[in-house]
């Protein structure tokens, strides 16, 4: 005899339906990030103080009075609060994993060394049509500016294509070459050590993450940086010497040799855009073995890189962290 079918009960068929996804608040940004296509992750930024965020806001009708105290309380604790972003899925009925929010926040660091940072992520449940709070996750802002605004990111109507067409292919390749992985790893804890000293020490090791072998590795750091972002002859030469005193005050910061916090102010900033530019330039080169790629660095010289990668393109993303590669950082420190 068959067995009978059970008839779900109204609370089983609920649970069934419940779909839960997730929203980030952004801060660190003086500009709107709502010029950002990020269509492939099924996610779009907003601004917090908008009246589409707060229609949405008074849509929620679970937890209604719960998420008004919590979006009020956000706004207070936020001198930054009109300039607040708000990262939400474009289709609420597809869930948007935290994962997803995070790799948000990365690219976005990645194309702008600066104090973007997520706030908040809040957690909704969607049953049928009605949008309900699930729960909040809150998290310290801290500044690697000298001030609390000193280093929020800011970008320019002229890069906004190009960063568009880069987005989804960091998307698509960041976690498939192998050694770039710890590369951006080191990069992005940079932002989140607590003394100067590490978050120095966390960029070099994501220089040194490219190189493989263990000899002559200051020189080959440097010449393989210098091929790598420069496009032209006189460009490499300034990363390669830039370089060159980046490793010794790293050799200062190791042996704690010397006066070195002052130098740290300065060349901390130009570290991370040069690391900026290397993960990018490494998304384009999409060189996935680590031997290969210093292997042809070997064959080559300064202004030679588009010779590494058929398919490679210059993105030109922030066109302060790409100018400000090739400063001379000696003679910025010497007219500090």
């Amino acid at each position: 005899m068959a067995a009978q079918k059970k008839n779900k009960t109204g609370t089983e068929l609920e649970q069934n339906e419940r779909i839960y996804t997730n929203i980030a608040i952004f801060t660190g940004s003086f500009v709107d990030l709502n010029v950002l296509d990020l269509s492939m992750l099924n996610l779009r930024f907003m601004k917090f103080k908008s009246a589409e965020f707060n229609k949405l806001v008074k849509q929620t009708e679970y937890h209604k009075g719960q998420i008004a105290r919590v979006i009020k309380g956000i706004s207070e604790e936020h001198l930054d609060n009109d300039r607040l972003q708000v990262l939400l899925p474009i289709n609420f009925s597809k869930p948007v994993k935290k994962e997803d929010l995070w790799l948000v926040r990365d690219i976005l660091l990645v194309i702008f060394p600066s104090d973007i940072a997520i706030a908040r992520i809040i957690d909704f449940q969607l049953l049928g049509n009605k949008i309900g709070l699930s729960g909040i996750l809150s998290y310290e802002f801290r500044t690697t500016g000298e001030d609390t605004f000193a280093n929020y990111l800011f970008l320019y109507e002229h890069e906004i294509q190009c960063i568009n067409q880069f987005i989804p292919i960091y998307i698509e390749r960041y976690n498939k070459i192998p050694y770039l992985t710890k590369t951006i790893h080191a990069y992005l804890s940079s932002f989140f050590q607590s003394f100067s000293d590490m978050e120095y020490l966390s960029l070099c090791i994501a220089l040194e993450s490219i190189i493989n072998g263990k000899t002559e590795l200051t020189y080959r750091i440097r010449r393989n940086i210098a091929i790598i972002l420069a496009s032209d002859v006189e460009l490499g030469k300034i990363v390669f010497k830039n370089i060159g005193d980046v490793y010794d005050l790293r050799s200062a910061i190791a042996h704690s040799t010397g006066e070195k916090y002052d130098r740290i102010r300065i060349y901390l900033p130009y570290l991370r855009k040069v690391i900026s530019r290397l993960i990018v330039e490494l998304i384009s080169l999409n060189i996935h073995d680590i031997d290969k790629l210093n292997s042809e660095l070997s064959y080559i010289g300064f202004g030679d890189r588009g010779k590494l990668s058929e398919n490679y393109v210059e993105y030109k993303l922030s066109t302060s962290v790409w100018a400000g590669v090739f400063n001379d950082i000696r003679e910025e420190y010497k007219n500090k």
